[in-house]
């Protein structure tokens, strides 16, 4: 072989090992993977000014960060079955709705699923009607012209329960059945007009209730439930299968159901009223066709459509 013939194996040799040594790095470099696409509902931030919506989402994404590994990209309100739509139609990876708002819209985009529930203690939500101990209050028909006590940035259930009450025992609005509905700043204000006689009742949900018998137990001895509403299913994450492939999904909800599990994760769910993420239980369509027994969806939203 002549020394032209051996310089130019070798440069072919030295090439091929340069495109390997190429090829290798670019397959391990990491994927660039673009952030997952999260909606929430406006319904989420009730009484919540924007400023403070913008800056919740913050805990979130680092939440979702530090559990999951993945980046977050939050979109903040719109109107329920819009975010459904942008979901269903994949402009979304995931939403997040409270329980009976997924039931809604599962009507409409049957392809929507539950990935897990996000809960404050309990799986379930319940609203109820307190009134002091000795009050001769017996349901709402016994509060018609009556003030009462909507505490602000109470949840939707706790709303709707109001909504509906009123309607089936005074055929009106909150607004018209009372003869003020006081947007208390807190529900601890609201519990001590409640006390003081200030107010006659106010509504709040089974948390709330639980938590001013553990901040002031002797306080709390003095009031009671005299009506409450169905039980509402949790807060739900949403997906559409195919608009995350299968691993980031997994990744997604392994990392959000562990959240709960050390000090920070916690102080970071606190934030959003969050105790922890669960999977979804076994019981959760039963309460789902039962609450929208109750709480139908707006007739102009029934059909089913894909």
């Amino acid at each position: 072989m002549t020394s032209r013939n051996s310089l130019g194996m070798g440069l072919a040799i030295l090439c091929l090992a340069l495109l390997g040594r190429v090829s290798l790095a670019a397959n391990d470099a990491p994927t660039k993977t673009s952030p997952v696409r999260i909606g929430l509902v406006s319904s989420l931030f009730i009484d919540v000014p924007e400023p403070l919506v913008k800056l919740a989402s913050g805990p979130f994404n680092a939440l979702m960060k530090e559990f999951t590994g993945l980046e977050g990209q939050l979109t903040m309100g719109g109107e329920v079955f819009e975010v459904a739509g942008r979901l269903n139609r994949k402009e979304l990876d995931l939403a997040v709705f409270h329980g009976v708002e997924y039931g809604w819209v599962r009507q409409k985009y049957p392809e929507l699923q539950p990935l897990m529930i996000a809960i404050n203690k309990h799986s379930h939500c319940r609203a109820h009607l307190v009134v002091k101990a000795d009050s001769e209050v017996k349901c709402f028909a016994d509060l018609k012209g009556k003030d009462l006590s909507l505490p602000m940035r109470s949840k939707i259930h706790c709303r709707m329960f109001l909504d509906r009450i009123c309607a089936d025992c005074g055929q009106c609005s909150p607004k018209a059945f009372f003869q003020n509905v006081v947007s208390s700043p807190n529900t601890e204000i609201a519990f001590e007009d409640v006390l003081s006689g200030k107010i006659p009742a106010v509504v709040v949900d089974s948390h709330q209730l639980e938590f001013f018998e553990w901040l002031k137990p002797q306080c709390f001895a003095r009031l009671k439930a005299v009506q409450n509403s169905d039980l509402f299913p949790s807060a739900v994450v949403v997906y559409r299968k195919g608009a995350l492939d299968d691993a980031t999904l997994k990744k997604f909800k392994d990392g959000m159901l562990s959240a709960n599990q050390n000090r920070r994760g916690r102080g970071l769910m606190a934030q959003w009223s969050v105790t922890s993420f669960e999977p979804v239980p076994e019981d959760y369509d039963r309460v789902l066709a039962d609450i929208l027994k109750a709480y139908p969806a707006p007739t102009e939203v029934k059909t089913t459509s894909k």
